[in-house]
């Protein structure tokens, strides 16, 4: 959502000023129901889910949303430290030493920051791509981008003024609305170099149909890369086990995915879309099931310890008969692996928009 013609500045800021006011009153509540339903599993779920209700419908009628909006309430040096993190992720996980071209990046959030880096190294146009509006600081924000410009003083050139707003840099343009919903701004937006996004398809109505679209969006050898959590989200995991989410059938899950809740598709369902599509890839462990901690960053399947590996597979042994279906018939790696950086190339050869027509190129994990 962005201003409406003929609606001032000042009218949405205050529409803004007053989502704020009523997003701390639920997160405080929030947190103190979290605390009174640590110990039944339905009587959080049935809290959950109203409070999920709650949430969609004050998001549908203002357009506004808290989901993105990671650097709202953090300090500039944070904001520029998570900001570069998540770009070097983006760098090494590409095995390129400068991004270039035409480069979309899907649910950017509350900042323009990692685009503004993309633009830096080189790139020629970047899209940031959202369907809903994060609510976010306008002054942080501001204040962020002047710290990158600093830093890159390459981005000088691409000021249009000096007050280091998001509008304020050429070559940069943000998407909102259904019509920049990641299963549907591909149709229109194409030719892409790269197109990226962290922690963001997790929490997409149609992962799998966005998946493909984006792929479909790719020049012959574009790169996808896509960093995908497949945790809950703190919903049942802080007070139960981390895999408690999958114990609830489709239909009753179905309200806790409303407006940007966890989807729960799992990595086997990204790799068989990207079969399907001919596009080469590789999977990159980032978190197991049953592991405390994070898994080093470039790290196949292959090359995790074999202890991590019993450990977690072990662990799955011993939840999976609590599952619901399809969840408790898939794989041990399916359900260990829980969060991954997906890498997929489009062949130098297939068409723009087409699909190959030669065999799987699929990496090994």
């Amino acid at each position: 959502m962005r201003p409406e013609p003929g609606r001032g500045p000042n009218a949405f800021d205050r529409i803004s000023d007053m989502v704020r006011a009523l997003e701390r009153s639920l997160i405080s509540v929030k947190h103190g129901v979290k605390s009174l339903t640590s110990g039944s599993f339905w009587l959080r779920y049935s809290t959950l889910a109203s409070y999920r209700t709650l949430c969609a419908g004050a998001s549908a009628l203002t357009g506004l949303t808290r989901s993105g909006a990671r650097h709202a309430d953090g300090n500039m040096e944070a904001s520029v430290e998570y900001i570069t993190s998540v770009f070097n992720m983006y760098r090494n996980a590409a095995g390129v030493e400068r991004f270039y071209g035409k480069i979309a990046e899907i649910g950017p959030g509350d900042s323009c920051g990692i685009g503004l880096m993309f633009l830096a190294d080189g790139c020629s146009q970047v899209d940031l791509v959202d369907r809903f509006f994060s609510r976010r600081d306008k002054h942080h924000q501001q204040t962020v981008n002047r710290a990158l410009v600093q830093r890159l003083p390459q981005l000088s050139s691409l000021l249009r003024n000096g007050d280091y707003a998001e509008s304020s840099f050429s070559r940069l343009s943000r998407h909102y609305g259904e019509s920049a919903a990641a299963e549907t701004f591909f149709q229109a937006n194409r030719d892409y170099d790269f197109i990226v996004s962290c922690a963001v398809l997790e929490h997409v109505y149609d992962p799998l149909g966005a998946l493909a679209s984006a792929a479909s969006a790719l020049r012959p050898g574009g790169l996808m890369l896509h960093q995908i959590d497949c945790r809950d989200h703190g919903q049942f995991s802080e007070s139960f086990y981390e895999l408690k989410f999958l114990e609830l059938p489709d239909l009753l899950y179905s309200p806790l995915k409303w407006r940007g809740g966890p989807n729960r598709v799992r990595l086997s369902a990204y790799l068989d879309v990207l079969k399907k599509l001919g596009l080469d890839f590789t999977v990159y462990v980032n978190s197991m099931a049953g592991i405390a901690g994070e898994i080093p960053h470039g790290t196949l399947l292959r090359d995790v310890p074999e202890p991590v590996l019993r450990v977690s597979r072990q662990y799955v042994t011993d939840v999976r008969r609590h599952l619901t279906m399809p969840f408790r018939s898939m794989s041990d790696e399916d359900l260990m692996i829980t969060r991954f950086v997906l890498v997929a190339r489009k062949s130098d050869t297939m068409p723009a928009s087409g699909v190959a027509g030669t065999g799987l190129h699929n990496a090994e994990l």
